[in-house]
């Protein structure tokens, strides 16, 4: 009786299942690409438009957003029999990021020091080809980090600048990293599906985990790029994976956006791009000949083109001025950035041994020496942080890699056969390592693809011989990367919400004036803050500070607003 009741059980799970693999996902597949193919190339022609008319003299101005967003249109109308809902999700999805970006205030240093600064100065009149940042005397006030803000890529703040233009308020360009995050898991969506053995609930499951790594969800509600990183290198990689299905036009189109996007947010990317883009391609002429490849060969060409002439600044300038291209963090007069950044233990170190150190430590922010832990468990003195160094994955992403790792070694006969496999984990991998400080999660956030290539790989192997270890493989590596995603939001959220609530409780309090110090050292973003509320904002000489301090009139201090040692140096005159 109880076998018979266990047989049916089984028998039941195993007809859902097939009924859900055989089932026609046709119409969600081409509603998923027409949205994602909208919303990522809404943001690349934003990038676009604007970058050119730098080169043509002309700043940023409102009608870019207006002339994208219409652009964006195109794939959501275009021969669609569905356009009344492939509309309304597409609206709905950018009504949903530019919500959320405006509910949260930028917590990060980064985001708060310098990217600010560059999108303010962006979107009021900085021509970064043409112009210093201290050439517009009427921003002065905001003059900051110029050596970040002028010589680093600028995908990320051109284009929130555009969004900021259109409303006005500085956090609203952080919808940027949702509209990005969106068309990445809806196009691992329509990916997916398309793979034997995936269900609709695994591709949903899939794609989710995938994208909403914690690199992307510790940042999404700030101005750090690494999160707008994750999520183009993730689609790149999904680009190469549905060429490899089937190729089209729309596809190349698309992949070609991911490719000009990747190599736009950081330098890293740029060797990423470089990296991946000439491995795929050499893939693809040994195998199939150099008249096979012709498609990627224009893409390739394409790409380099659009992102030569759309990172003008920095690259040409930065040879201008007698610079290397990749300047600051290249050639002569370069600056280490790490040596201060990374934990002592880590100073005589190869790559790899920092990688090592770093899988399996407890997950920590400091820079002192780092300490071993138990593989999946969750330590009790690491936490998250906005730019966590070590173990930035979670505290269990060395336990996964470890599963990985078995996986392969168990299954290596029958992923053997399975060449596209190991080419996907090659270029994953390799990509990571040509960057020598790949340690730190946020500098290689493409790391967090090993799990889902080999997730993805192992619905398809067949036998029974090895098949309660893939359902274990399975079932431990979901339930640690879901405990990781999800460990992961609650704190940048939890962070975002308790900073967003002691900036309203600063202007909720009446302010009438705003001092600042002589030169005052703080994160100058806070000004732009207090200039949309209208506020007086005075800069101090020395003297009229001494005497502002001596005049017995009562002052409450805005505090440091994150940092505990009080980095902002101001006062501000309490409306009695």
């Amino acid at each position: 009786m109880k076998k018979t009741l266990v047989q049916g059980f089984v028998d039941r799970i195993d007809s859902i299942y097939e009924k859900q693999l055989h089932k026609d996902t046709s119409l969600i597949q081409d509603v998923c690409f027409r949205i994602a193919f909208g919303l990522f190339g809404f943001v690349v022609v934003l990038f676009v438009l604007a970058s050119i008319g730098f080169i043509a003299h002309i700043e940023i101005n409102a009608m870019y957003f207006y002339v994208a967003l219409l652009l964006a249109f195109a794939p959501l109308f275009y021969k669609n029999s569905h356009k009344i809902l492939t509309f309304t999700i597409f609206v709905g999805l950018i009504f949903v990021a530019l919500l959320m970006a405006s509910l949260y205030y930028d917590a990060s240093w980064d985001g708060r020091a310098y990217h600010q600064i560059g999108i303010y100065y962006l979107a009021n009149g900085w021509n970064p080809v043409y112009q210093k940042m201290a050439e517009l005397t009427n921003l002065e006030v905001f003059l900051s980090h110029e050596i970040w803000v002028e010589h680093y890529l600028k995908f990320a703040e051109i284009t929130a600048a555009c969004i900021y233009k259109v409303f006005g308020f500085i956090e609203i360009g952080k919808a940027v990293n949702y509209i990005l995050a969106f068309a990445c898991f809806l196009y691992g969506v329509q990916v997916l599906l398309k793979l034997p053995h995936i269900t609709m609930l695994r591709a949903f499951l899939l794609a989710f985990l995938l994208v909403f790594s914690p690199v992307v969800f510790v940042q999404i509600n700030t101005y750090y790029i690494d999160g707008l990183l994750a999520c183009a290198l993730c689609m790149v990689f999904l680009g190469i994976m549905d060429l490899e299905i089937q190729p089209s036009g729309a596809k190349y189109a698309l992949f070609v956006f991911a490719l000009i996007a990747t190599a736009s947010i950081k330098l890293t990317g740029v060797a990423y791009v470089g990296f991946i883009g000439l491995a795929y391609l050499g893939y693809k002429i040994v195998c199939f000949g150099l008249k096979d490849s012709k498609s990627l060969i224009v893409s390739g060409l394409a790409s380099a083109f659009i992102i030569a002439l759309c990172n003008s600044n920095p690259f040409f300038t930065n040879i201008a001025e007698g610079k290397h291209p990749g300047y600051p963090l290249l050639g002569k007069n370069k600056i280490d950035i790490i040596t201060g950044q990374q934990p002592q233990t880590f100073k005589d170190f190869t790559r790899f041994e920092k990688m090592f150190y770093s899988l399996f430590s407890k997950t920590y922010n400091g820079r002192d020496k780092t300490e071993f832990k138990v593989p999946f468990v969750k330590s009790a003195s690491g936490g998250i942080a906005i730019d966590t160094r070590v173990a930035g994955f979670g505290h269990y992403f060395g336990g996964i890699i470890i599963l990985c790792a078995l996986f392969v070694l168990i299954h290596y006969k029958d992923l053997r056969v399975r060449p596209k496999v190991f080419l996907a984990l090659a270029l994953v991998l390799f990509s990571v390592f040509i960057n020598p400080e790949s340690w730190w999660a946020r500098y290689a956030p493409q790391l967090w693809l090993v799990p889902f290539v080999l997730l993805i790989a192992s619905y398809g192997l067949g036998g029974d011989y090895h098949k309660p270890f893939r359902s274990l493989f399975r079932i431990l590596t979901f339930v640690f990367v879901f405990m990781s995603v999800l460990d992961t939001a609650r704190h940048a959220y939890k962070t975002s919400a308790r900073y967003t609530k002691h900036i309203e409780q600063i202007f909720q309090g009446h302010l009438e004036s705003v001092y600042f110090t002589p030169k005052p050292k703080m994160e100058r973003s806070f000004i732009i803050k207090i200039k949309e509320r209208k506020l007086d904002v005075q800069i101090l000489s020395d003297e009229q500070y001494q005497s502002l301090l001596q005049s017995g009139r009562v002052f409450t201090p805005i505090p440091g607003l994150l940092m505990p040692e009080g980095y902002w140096d101001m006062e501000s005159e309490s409306k009695e």
